[in-house]
């Protein structure tokens, strides 16, 4: 999981480690030797051998300096009641940092251990002191010390097969839990970690919570410990589950074991099983939304969620206004990925420029917001979030960084949305299904989203695993009448130009034409009349010529020509009608 430096690659430095580890543990047990041996800053030499022998009257002991000395903090004890890291902090032992640093050296090696016995018989001051001098010669400076620190808790993680390690992408540190996948120590709990580990390496507590020892080790720990993201294979796509990893491509599907290299910072809450149904849900469904094609678009979308290379740039908005099976929905879907897993910003709020709300979209599913955006939405980087496209974000008081494979889109919105002047590039990316059928009074149920929670998750992830298999047979969503409709209405809205051609039948033409100003003034008083937000002369000009009207300028009198006539196609002679049916056609091209 991680590589071992030069050093730690040599065979005398792990026979020392081993060994090392081994005398520890026997010294815990058989209470002949002491932790000392092995910790600089504890160790027997530092200390007069006449001053050991004053000893202090037990019963004059302050209560006080004891509480003290033995106050654990909070965050420390929220440490020590977490499994998996409780089993690497109790693996952690003291070192002896002397030998590793001269591991190399046979020699040296027992030159120190000769030094020590020599210590332990000595009976003078001047010799003890002639003896601390020599071994202190052999010192790795406190640099050194924080290296082994570190380089040790790598390995006895990677021998736990535990691991931890800072992402790549994000700067944030990971465990690998026995729960099957990776567990975030949020950046303010970190030190504390690391302190803890200090000190069972063999610093004192004092130093081991220092500001400036803290410091040095977070930026060793910072250089070493990097996690690099696993390059995905395209074309498997996998689930974390309760009860292993699920695996689905277009040729099979299978659940396989557990793999920390899979970089899984989520797992679903319930296990996988094939032959579960979802008879709640699905009657909930063809109540609900009864048009079968976009009950296939929703159980496709909750798949996409999982892909990673598959890029259809889209997202899905639930469109309605109460009493009508929405909120269930959400409820259920929220229960289905997992709440730790879902994050719930609006476009505003995703699109602004701090980048704070973006930061939070990694190792997230699904953003599914309450909210659609409204008018504070920058469209540019809207565009580019839906359709996966890296993008920078930050956290406060952090550099920025790139974001990329982070979280589908969707939202629920009441109302549909209007007077916001875009093109159907921006549109395009949104499929939007209006609930419209509104529950009597008499059938609707309060609790339906927590009976369906409580015993057809399993189920309902078939249903989704179904409708991923559609998507990657087809490389799209199902063609849906509904959804289909109402994304036509929206961008006929959306664009105020087009929607007072289209109301006041005009279409391209070869021979006829309207004057601009005359267009324009038109198109003025439908906005005025239609409650639309009117766009400039110039853009009004733009947006016909981005729909293939031609525009003719500098005609008599200066005036601009936009060809166009207020007649059907069936009234337009075959050759005219030819023309303009091939425009239109190269502009739904150009749209798509």
């Amino acid at each position: 999981m991680h590589k071992l430096s030069t050093l730690r690659k040599t065979s005398i430095y792990q026979i020392i480690l081993l060994l090392n580890h081994l005398k520890i543990k026997n010294s815990m047990e058989t209470n002949n030797v002491t932790k000392a041996n092995c910790n600089l800053s504890k160790s027997p030499e530092t200390t007069n051998p006449v001053e050991t022998m004053k000893k202090e009257d037990e019963n004059e002991s302050n209560t006080t300096n004891t509480m003290v000395k033995n106050y654990v903090p909070l965050v420390q004890r929220k440490f020590m009641n977490n499994k998996s890291l409780k089993i690497l902090i109790d693996a952690i032992l003291p070192l002896d940092f002397r030998e590793i640093k001269h591991s190399e050296s046979p020699e040296r090696i027992a030159q120190i251990r000769r030094l020590r016995e020599e210590l332990e018989t000595v009976k003078d001051g001047d010799s003890y002191g002639a003896i601390i001098k020599e071994l202190q010669s052999y010192n790795p400076s406190i640099e050194d010390q924080i290296l082994f620190t570190i380089e040790n808790l790598l390995q006895v993680a990677e021998n736990l097969g535990i691991g931890i390690g800072i992402d790549t992408i994000t700067g944030s540190t990971f465990y690998y839990s026995k729960d099957g996948y990776w567990k975030k120590i949020e950046d303010k709990e970190i030190d504390t970690f690391l302190s803890i580990i200090s000190q069972k390496s063999g610093f004192s507590r004092e130093a081991s919570k220092h500001p400036k020892h803290l410091k040095a080790i977070r930026e060793q720990y910072n250089h070493l410990a990097l996690i690099p993201r696993p390059v995905n294979d395209p074309t498997t796509i996998k689930i974390n589950l309760k009860n292993g990893t699920f695996h689905i491509s277009r040729e099979c599907q299978k659940l396989k074991a557990f793999d920390s290299a899979d970089f899984f910072t989520y797992v679903l809450p319930f296990e996988y099983d094939e032959t579960a149904k979802a008879p709640k849900f699905q009657k909930y469904l063809d109540e609900v939304i009864p048009e079968i094609q976009a009950q296939m678009v929703m159980a496709e979308f909750l798949g996409y969620v999982f892909t990673i290379d598959l890029k259809l740039e889209r997202c899905l908005v639930l469109v309605g206004d109460g009493c009508n099976g929405k909120s269930v929905y959400y409820d259920v879907v929220r229960a289905l990925l997992g709440s730790d897993n879902i994050c719930s910003y609006p476009l505003g709020s995703l699109t602004d420029e701090t980048g704070y709300s973006r930061a939070k979209l990694v190792d997230k599913l699904l953003n599914y917001s309450s909210e659609l955006g409204g008018k504070y939405v920058d469209y540019d980087k809207a565009k580019k979030l839906i359709s996966n496209e890296p993008i920078d974000a930050r956290l406060p008081y952090k550099d920025p960084f790139e974001i990329y494979n982070y979280s589908k889109f969707m939202f629920n919105t009441n109302l549909l949305p209007r007077n916001q002047e875009q093109t159907n590039g921006y549109f395009r990316r949104f499929m939007f299904l209006e609930f419209n059928v509104t529950i009597p009074e008499e059938k609707r149920d309060p609790d339906l989203a927590k009976k369906i929670v409580a015993d057809e998750l399993s189920g309902v992830f078939n249903w989704v695993i179904d409708g991923l298999k559609r998507l990657l047979a087809q490389g799209n969503f199902t063609k849906s009448p509904k959804i289909e409709a109402v994304g036509k209405r929206i961008q006929q809205e959306s664009d105020s130009v087009m929607s007072f051609m289209d109301s006041e039948g005009y279409i391209p033409s070869v021979e006829d034409y309207e004057t601009s100003k005359f267009l324009y003034e038109e198109y003025q008083t439908y906005c005025l009349n239609n409650g639309n937000n009117k766009v400039s002369s110039t853009e009004f000009l733009r947006r016909l010529d981005m729909h293939h009207f031609y525009i003719k300028r500098k005609c008599t009198n200066n005036e601009t020509r936009v060809f166009c006539i207020k007649e059907t196609v069936s009234n337009i002679d075959p050759k005219t009608q030819s023309v303009i049916e091939m425009m239109l056609a190269k502009n739904a091209t150009c749209n798509n």
